[in-house]
């Protein structure tokens, strides 16, 4: 019987094992933290940035019912919202999500990464982006849509 480690596994120990087994050595991001990462993302790029995938599409706005194909990474630097938000979060986590997690919803990313609400407000803002919003628009609407009860926990 092997003995158990909490020490973070590298990439190459990783391929091919399950995300869930793999040990971590970061803090889960807040949802204070995660709203506060955003407002950083947003100034960095800009309030009227318009995410474009790393093939030059991007949704035609607003009224878009076309959402295009997004990537949390672009190479080895963050791309849309949600790449930005854990790149300055944790770099670890950043390179777990490029190498284990590219294309899968924010819904698919491990819970423990996380405190409640946050992958509310990633998928809140992230839909947004997707369907061609800028990305400070698409900030307030997910601020917007997380001070109203919602009834669920």
């Amino acid at each position: 019987m092997s003995e158990t480690t909490f020490e973070p596994l590298s990439r190459a120990q990783t391929e091919g094992s399950a995300p869930e087994t793999e040990s971590t050595s970061f803090s889960p991001l807040t949802l204070d933290r995660a709203k506060q990462l955003a407002a950083e993302a947003v100034a960095e790029m800009g309030a009227e940035y318009v995410y474009t995938n790393p093939y030059g599409v991007r949704a035609d706005g607003v009224a878009s019912d076309v959402d295009i194909e997004c990537y949390y990474v672009h190479g080895d630097v963050p791309g849309c919202i949600v790449g930005h938000i854990l790149y300055r979060h944790d770099e670890e986590m950043f390179d777990q999500l490029n190498s284990q997690y590219e294309g899968e919803d924010v819904a698919a990313l491990p819970e423990e990464w996380f405190t409640q609400g946050v992958q509310d407000f990633l998928q809140v803002v992230q839909a947004r982006q997707d369907n061609g919003t800028p990305w400070g628009v698409a900030l307030e609407y997910a601020l917007t849509v997380l001070d109203e009860p919602t009834g669920e926990n």
